[in-house]
Formats: structure tokens, C-alpha cells, sequence
């Protein structure tokens, strides 16, 4: 049942006793602007999106705007973690951003500093008390409350009285991952409190339902795709025979070995020490059923067979037989030569056709000069 609220005389509340909006803002915003590059979280949904695209509510005395704490810009600073609360305490953590410009408002600070806490006040009956502004014409003694008591540039609006609703228990008004970007005017400062908590109430109950379609959207799965071609099984051909030859699944398909036939290498078992120590049976090994190897022995050449010689080979072979008997050295000398043999290649291309003057001539590079005794 509606009551109404006295501001100077309000009931203890039944839940949420009230705001916390502290170290709840993660970021900060840019009025009108995302700035994709210093997001807090770039692979969020709503990083895609434009400015405008986010819900919000206009009206003649503020501008509320919700968006994704996603699409926060992020600090340069973060102070540490406060200290916990010793207690815990009824309270609902809400973030809001105040865009209080100055030509909008005022140039004074008190006065922007007012619209602030005008604004939260409003927020906080709205979310606490589930409170609502409705006409004094709609409640009983409400005559009390006339329009000639009313300043003369509002005796044409209709007076409004704060009244209370009963909270059911799901009642969830504020977003947990949106912040709410608040942008008073300075009519702000005049507009009564009851008038202000009316379409405050308006625009939350505007945003959540804005909001929670675009979350919902966000969430939706991939496209369907069809999975007919996926139902239709593609077996590989047959490699060895006939697809009837192998075995079949349980659905009755043609199922293909494709692992090569190795032969096994595993060793048999061992008899084990207690079998032979009691004279049991004699321990019999496992036969183990091995398929012959398919694969086709590579041809490896015989490389290091012996071949019979060749007739250039056995012609130098002669060649160096023959010198090899002669001795070198000069005509007169009755000692040979003791340098070594050459080899047959060498004297069968340094040697051919000459004597034994010129042989050892060509040995000395032309040096060589005959002496007589």
C-alpha cells in the first residue's frame, strides 16, 4: 500500500538503507566521445558501438546516459584498495558520473555542488524507498496543499507529494556493470524535491529496461547453421580390396583401417619364478598372430663388390713395372738414385718415351748439366 513520506519523519527502511558510491567508478568518461584505445576492456561488446547508441533519458532538467564500465577510459592512477569495513552494512553500490558544466549550471562551485546533491538525494529515495512523486490532487487531504501557496511562476504546475511503495524482494532498479552519467541544468535547483523524484523514477525504470535488451543481444548465440551436410558421413576410399572386406560400425557404415600392418616386436612373456620353482606346468608363451609386412624391399646396389680391372688400369700397371726396373741417375754413376719410385700415373705422364738422362733432366727442372771425369 502507497504512504506517504514525511522527509522529516521517514521510517526505518526494510532493506537497502542506502548508496555507495565509492570507489565504484573504475574509469572516467569523455562527454560524447569513446576512445577505443584506452578502454578498460577492448574485447567487450559494447566497444563496437557508438556513443549514442547506449540508452538514456532527457529531460527538462537533467540528462541521464547509462554506458558499459567496459567503455570506461582507463585512469593513469589507481589508488589501492580501501580498508574493509568492519562491519557489513545495508547498503547498494551504484556508479555515478556528474557532468556539471558551467553553462549549463552556474560559474559558482556552490551551486554545482548543490545539483550534485540534489540528484543523489533523488536517486537514493528512488532506490531505497522505491519512492514516487504523484499529484496532491490524487491523495486524501490534499487540499492542504493548494496552488496559492505556491510560488507564481509555478502555480501552473500541479503540486506533487512524495509517497513510498512497497519493495518486493527481486526489486533490482540499478545496473551492476553500467555507470550513469548525470548532466543537470540549473533548473535543477529550483524544481521540488517530489517533481525531481518523479522523473528520476522515470528514467531509471527507462534505462534498465534499455539496458537489459541491449545485454540480451549481446548474449544471443551464433547464427544457426544447417547441419544437414554434417549428418551425411564421408568415408575415405578403399585402399587394400573392396569397402566389403573391412570391418563395419555400429551404423552399419564401411569403417577403414588405415593403421599400416607392422610386425610386432613385443617379447614373449617369462615364466615367472614361483611357476618354476613348484613344478608347475610347463610355461607356455603366447603366440602373438603377426601380418607378413606389405611393404616392398628398397634395391640396395652392391657398392663394395669387387669389379674386374680395366685395360687403362692394367696398361699403367705395366708401364710402371717396366721403369720401375731401370735405375735412375746419370750415365757415369755407379750408384743408383735413391729417390722414391713414382707413382704409375706420374711416370706413365712424365716418362713416356725417354731415356734415363732426360728422365732425370726432367726430375731436376732442366738443372741438370753432364760432367765428364
Amino acid at each position: 500500500m502507497r504512504t506517504r513520506l514525511d522527509l522529516s519523519r521517514l521510517p526505518k527502511a526494510s532493506g537497502i538503507k542506502s548508496l555507495n558510491t565509492r570507489n565504484t567508478t573504475p574509469g572516467y568518461t569523455i562527454p560524447g566521445h569513446i576512445n577505443r584505445q584506452h578502454v578498460l576492456d577492448r574485447n567487450h561488446p559494447a566497444v563496437r558501438l557508438s556513443f549514442h547508441a547506449f540508452p538514456q533519458f532527457t529531460c527538462p532538467d537533467f540528462n541521464i546516459r547509462a554506458l558499459p564500465k567496459a567503455t570506461l577510459h582507463r585512469k593513469d592512477y589507481t589508488p589501492p584498495n580501501p580498508i574493509p569495513p568492519s562491519r557489513k552494512r545495508a547498503k547498494k553500490d551504484i556508479s555515478l558520473i556528474f557532468h556539471t558544466f558551467k553553462k549549463n549550471t552556474s560559474k559558482l562551485a556552490v551551486v554545482r555542488s548543490r545539483l550534485r546533491s540534489k540528484m543523489s538525494a533523488a536517486i537514493s529515495l528512488v532506490v531505497t524507498r522505491d519512492a514516487d512523486g504523484v499529484e496532491a490532487s490524487q491523495l486524501s487531504g490534499a487540499s492542504r496543499c493548494g496552488t496559492a501557496e505556491r510560488p507564481p511562476d509555478h502555480a501552473h504546475k500541479p503540486a506533487f507529494t512524495l509517497i513510498s511503495n512497497p519493495i518486493p524482494k527481486d526489486y533490482v532498479l540499478v545496473l551492476r556493470d553500467w555507470t550513469y552519467v548525470i548532466s543537470p541544468n540549473l533548473s535543477v535547483y529550483r524544481t521540488s524535491l517530489p517533481e525531481l523524484v518523479c522523473n528520476v523514477r522515470k528514467a531509471l525504470f527507462t534505462i534498465k529496461d534499455k539496458a537489459t535488451r541491449l545485454e540480451l543481444s549481446w548474449r544471443k548465440p551464433p547464427p544457426h547453421r544447417s547441419r544437414l551436410k554434417q549428418d551425411i558421413p564421408v568415408w575415405p576410399k578403399s585402399i587394400s580390396g573392396p569397402a566389403s572386406e573391412g570391418p563395419t560400425s555400429r551404423s552399419g557404415h564401411q569403417r577403414l583401417d588405415m593403421t599400416p600392418s607392422v610386425v610386432s616386436t613385443r617379447r614373449p612373456d617369462r615364466p615367472r619364478l614361483d611357476e618354476i620353482a613348484g613344478g608347475r606346468k610347463s610355461f607356455q608363451p603366447r603366440k602373438l598372430q603377426t601380418q607378413p609386412s606389405t611393404a616392398i624391399p628398397r634395391h640396395i646396389p652392391r657398392l663394395f663388390s669387387s669389379s674386374p680391372p680395366t685395360s687403362a688400369v692394367l696398361e699403367l700397371t705395366q708401364k710402371a713395372n717396366k721403369y720401375s726396373k731401370e735405375p735412375l741417375g746419370r750415365p757415369g754413376d755407379s750408384t743408383p738414385d735413391p729417390s722414391p719410385v713414382p707413382s704409375p700415373n706420374f711416370q706413365d705422364r712424365m716418362f713416356t718415351n725417354c731415356d734415363p738422362f732426360t728422365q732425370s733432366k726432367q726430375m731436376t727442372g732442366g738443372k741438370g748439366q753432364r760432367r765428364d771425369k
